[in-house]
């Protein structure tokens, strides 16, 4: 059995395949990239490989391959920055939301407020007419009270006068005793019997007492013997 095995040389002198891998990487030859080096069939296989190997073979060949653990870091970060954006973004539509529906519930209340002022000065505006309307009446029925106590001052000292007139008159003689039910029996003394009774009775002033004579021959009798 045959064993191959490769041998380096640099500057003349025999390196491992180690070092030989690293000068060419100083000069920017990536060996394990194949992107110095191509050997038989690598155009073929690049034809059949898919969209992420030949991106995973130009990060290879770039030597972008050994930033690719950064890369996936920050794309992670990036992605939580995101999340976090959109939460805040969120809260931040939430939070308005609620800013703008204390406002409708303040001018709402305000509105409740002024409605409740109105109606309160409204009730006060109707309560003081009522007082005013009550006031009035008072008045008006006081008016009238005194109206009616004059008139029944009035009725009595007319009463009162005629008292003293009917009394003045029964103390002259001038009113004739008379029953009740003697009505029919009265006999209104005028022309000579009149004269008559003067003549047999006569009395000052020509009145008699018991049947007397007017000066117009007409007879009063009292009305509280009827």
């Amino acid at each position: 059995m045959v064993v191959y095995y490769s041998i380096f040389w640099l500057l003349l002198q025999e390196v491992s395949t180690e070092q030989y891998y690293s000068e060419l990487e100083k000069l920017g030859i990536n060996v394990k990239a194949k992107n110095f080096l191509i050997f038989q069939g690598a155009v073929e296989n690049l034809s059949m490989k898919t969209k992420k190997e030949l991106t995973a073979l130009f990060e290879e060949g770039s030597g972008s391959i050994a930033f690719k653990a950064d890369y996936e870091k920050c794309k992670a970060e990036l992605a939580a920055a995101e999340a976090d954006l959109a939460l805040s973004y969120q809260k931040k539509r939430s939070n308005l939301a609620g800013v703008n529906k204390a406002k409708l519930e303040k001018k709402e209340l305000e509105g409740y407020h002024k409605l409740r002022d109105e109606l309160e000065h409204f009730q006060l505006q109707i309560n003081l007419f009522k007082i005013y309307q009550c006031e009035e009446i008072v008045v008006h029925s006081r008016k009238e009270q005194e109206k009616v106590r004059e008139d029944i001052t009035a009725n009595e000292k007319s009463r009162d006068q005629l008292q003293r007139s009917l009394d003045d008159m029964k103390t002259a003689n001038l009113i004739i005793p008379m029953t009740r039910g003697s009505m029919d029996d009265i006999v209104i003394q005028t022309g000579s019997s009149a004269s008559s009774s003067a003549a047999e009775s006569p009395i000052a002033g020509g009145r008699s007492v018991g049947s007397s004579t007017l000066p117009n021959s007409q007879t009063i009798y009292d009305r509280d013997e009827w």
